[in-house]
């Protein structure tokens, strides 16, 4: 596994595109988490919104497996990093 690279407070665009690319059926509307961001000084996404998101979007693997185990399986790795990146 790669070392995750964090995107800087200013790179929301860059990490919008690869969101997009890597979770193409996954909205990203509201999951920039602001206040964390200022405070880690880097784009940070709002891990309960996420959550809702894909409990949405999967509600009988929510029941037996992970986010993580739900990212890859349906995303795969790189995608799981890109959401590594930003947590």
């Amino acid at each position: 596994m790669k070392n995750i690279s964090h995107f800087k407070i200013g790179e929301w665009a860059k990490f919008r595109n690869e969101f997009q690319r890597l979770l193409p059926n996954v909205p990203i509307i509201d999951l920039h988490d602001a206040l964390l961001s200022a405070i880690e000084n880097r784009l940070v996404i709002d891990i309960i919104a996420l959550d809702k998101r894909l409990r949405n979007m999967y509600p009988e693997e929510w029941e037996c497996m992970s986010m993580k185990e739900i990212i890859i399986k349906h995303y795969g790795l790189e995608a799981m990093q890109l959401i590594e990146s930003v947590l």
